[in-house]
């Protein structure tokens, strides 16, 4: 990370997987130093066949534009055990927290 964005000094991140019904499937807290490389995307969990969260693209565009703080919520499109025709729609809330 250092090579990329020199002036970021840690990145913390909390996320939290749900099932399209509520149900918390995990919760992750992770702190990243600068001599870290950003391997942070995160597979879909619940009723997913695959997918993934592709956060990397969400904290690269934070720390391209210098800002400290970053709230959202992505669904999977992952294909669904239950139903193949559907994303499974498996739930990632995610908070990005940058000290410069």
């Amino acid at each position: 990370m250092r090579e990329r964005f020199p002036r970021v000094s840690s990145l913390e991140l909390e996320l939290r997987l749900e099932t399209p019904m509520g149900v918390t499937l995990e919760e992750i807290r992770r702190k990243i130093g600068p001599d870290e490389t950003l391997l942070i995307d995160v597979p879909c969990q619940g009723a997913c066949g695959n997918g993934v969260f592709l956060l990397k693209e969400a904290v690269e565009a934070l720390l391209e534009a210098g800002q400290e703080h970053r709230e959202g919520m992505g669904l999977c499109q992952g294909v669904s055990y239950i139903d193949p025709k559907l994303p499974c729609s498996t739930k990632l809330y995610y908070r990005i927290d940058v000290t410069y």
